[in-house]
């Protein structure tokens, strides 16, 4: 039988994946995976301190490009403890905006979501547990990528010969 396909020749080693391989991959499943869960946790834990820092309403809002867009409304601080002045927003929301009016004017610099020591801290960990466990990751998709380019060349090669039998 000739494979004409780079599919038929993939499945044809997955069927007969040796044992090592099958546990490589395996680890290489769980290690992604858990790669995958601390990130996450991370930037859960960095929406979450946004959402605290800003008293943003919610993770989403936190996590914005436009975090302070809500200030587009008020062209000074003034006009914040005006709108409460005259009970147009409560102290607790007058409290928020002016909160959240001093963090605009420490982060000016920067663009995009609102950033602290904090939260480049918390990226620095992420960047961190990226690079002490992305290696044997990266390694494995080269050698799976080499098997597929393997592939397709065999499936070329089925291919020519069967044309060149055929005539």
């Amino acid at each position: 039988m000739s494979f004409t396909t780079a599919q038929e020749i993939l499945s044809l080693w997955a069927k007969n994946e040796t044992p090592e391989a099958r546990r490589e991959r395996l680890e290489i499943k769980a290690l992604r995976r858990d790669l995958e869960t601390a990130q996450e946790g991370i930037q859960e834990a960095i929406a979450r301190y946004r959402k605290v820092k800003l008293r943003a309403r919610s993770k989403k809002q936190a996590n914005s490009p436009d975090v302070f867009a809500e200030l587009d409304a008020y062209s000074s601080q003034e006009d914040i403890r005006t709108a409460y002045g005259y009970e147009m927003i409560s102290e607790s929301e007058m409290d928020r905006l002016m909160n959240l009016w001093e963090l605009r004017e420490q982060s000016k610099q920067a663009e995009g979501p609102y950033r602290d020591r904090c939260v480049e801290m918390l990226e620095l960990a992420s960047q961190a547990v990226w690079d002490a466990y992305s290696a044997p990751i990266l390694a494995y998709e080269e050698k799976v990528s080499q098997m597929h380019r393997d592939a397709e060349r065999i499936a070329a090669e089925n291919r020519r010969r069967n044309t060149e039998r055929a005539r």
